[in-house]
């Protein structure tokens, strides 16, 4: 079963990059909450946790010492969560990881389009995106 992007119906890949350009809307935490069900049947809170820590870190160094550098690593990160995953058992942890992976990385990308000047914001509704999933993951009972 290949990955998961489209969530109650509506397709990550599309609006991910509208939501990190112009904020949080009723949609948005209602993918969030469908991709955190998901994700909470499969894969463990400390596994989303360590990607969700290192936006946290970003955040907490602030707009003006706000590193490309370091958002962009956590591809690299999600990537060996995914790996980590695809020799499980269970393909369907292995599905999930490569959804959160393929959504993820499209919200980083999306950070870095358009006008420079407006980059941090857009990565603060990246940041609150992940946080909205986050939450619900761990209201479903991920672990």
């Amino acid at each position: 079963m290949p990955a998961t992007t489209t969530f109650t119906g509506i397709d990550g890949n599309t609006q991910i990059p509208l939501w990190i350009k112009n904020g949080v809307d009723k949609n948005c935490i209602n993918f969030a909450d469908a991709l955190g069900r998901h994700l909470s049947r499969n894969l463990s809170t400390s596994q989303i946790r360590n990607a969700y820590g290192e936006v946290k870190r970003i955040q907490m160094k602030g707009e003006n010492n706000f590193d490309d550098a370091d958002l962009l690593l956590l591809k690299p990160k999600l990537s060996y969560a995914r790996t980590r995953n695809a020799g499980a058992r269970n393909s369907d942890a292995s599905n999930a990881a490569e959804s959160l992976l393929i959504l993820l990385s499209k919200g980083i990308d999306s950070v870095f389009e358009g006008d420079e000047k407006l980059k941090y914001k857009r990565f603060e509704n990246f940041a609150k995106f992940f946080e909205a999933i986050l939450a619900y993951h761990k209201s479903y009972g991920g672990k």
